[in-house]
C-alpha cells in the first residue's frame, strides 16, 4: 500500500523556505499537523520526518550542507 506524503513533503519544503533549516527547527505547526496522521503507522515524528527528508533529498527538491537543509532559495 502505497502512503500519500504530499501534504508531509509540502509542510517541511515550506518550513525549510521559512528559515527552519535544522532537523530540531523543522517541527512547525505544519509539521506536527501534517504528521500527525500518520504517527500511528510509523515508529514515531522524528523517524518519519527523516525519511521524508531524505526522500526529497534523493528527488533533488532540498538538498543538505552544513548542517542544513536547503531548497534551493538563498
Amino acid at each position: 500500500m502505497m502512503k500519500d506524503f504530499t501534504a508531509v513533503d509540502a509542510a517541511i519544503v515550506k518550513a525549510i523556505q521559512d528559515g527552519n533549516q535544522r532537523f530540531g527547527d523543522l517541527f512547525t505547526d505544519a509539521v506536527f499537523k501534517a504528521t500527525t496522521p500518520l504517527i500511528a503507522r510509523v515508529a514515531d515524528r522524528d523517524r518519519l520526518v527523516d525519511r521524508r527528508l531524505q526522500a526529497l533529498r534523493k528527488r533533488g527538491v532540498i538538498t543538505y550542507h552544513g548542517k542544513r537543509w536547503w531548497n534551493g532559495r538563498a
